[in-house]
Formats: structure tokens, sequence, C-alpha cells
């Protein structure tokens, strides 16, 4: 994926990006967390150089799972949509955006 110039996590000017992951952020529920006695809990997430899905009005009270599960599913029905060869190519378009904060250290409430 092309982008602008801009430092990587080594410290080099590149211009592309590599690796790059779409899943779920802000708020979401881990059905059974593995961390917390295998109960369900509602967390916070977000990774660098990811694109986190984040419904409107994400909360603890309104966690993004099923917005991610709408969105990774349409790509995945369309990925899945070639008889021929099984899978297919899904372009997803990018729009940069202007006035975003980079870095959001947020805290969780306790349950």
């Amino acid at each position: 994926m092309n982008s602008e110039p801009r430092q990587n996590v080594d410290g080099e000017t590149v211009t592309t990006a590599k690796d790059v992951m779409i899943h779920v952020g802000g708020f979401y529920k881990n059905e059974k967390d593995s961390t917390y006695g295998d109960k369900s809990r509602t967390r916070a997430g977000g990774s660098l150089a990811c694109f986190g899905i984040v419904n409107k009005g994400n909360s603890l009270s309104n966690p993004s799972d099923q917005e991610t599960k709408k969105i990774i599913g349409g790509v995945r029905k369309q990925s899945d949509n070639d008889s021929w060869f099984g899978n297919s190519n899904v372009k997803i378009i990018i729009q940069k955006r202007n006035n975003v904060e980079r870095t959001k250290t947020v805290t969780l409430p306790k349950q």
C-alpha cells in the first residue's frame, strides 16, 4: 500500500506499508478471555500501523463487535465469491483523514 513519506518504527523513511491488518478497534467484547478466568469482558484495542473498525458511539456498553463482523463478513463474502480460483482480490480504498489524534491513552473503567 502506497503512502506519503513517513518514518517507520525502525526510523527509516518509507512510502509503502506492508503487513497491514484490519480488525476490531475501540471497545470490544471478548467472549472468553483467558487472562480473565475464561469469562467475557469488554476491552479496548488498537494497534500501531493497523486499521481498527470502530462503530459510532463506541463505548463499554456499545462495543464494536457487530460493526466489525459486518464489515469483515462483507470483505470475506467478496473475496470468497470466485468459483474458479476459490478466492479473489478485494480492493480496499483508504481515504486520508485530517486532524486525527495519532496517539491516545485509554484508561478502562473497572468492571
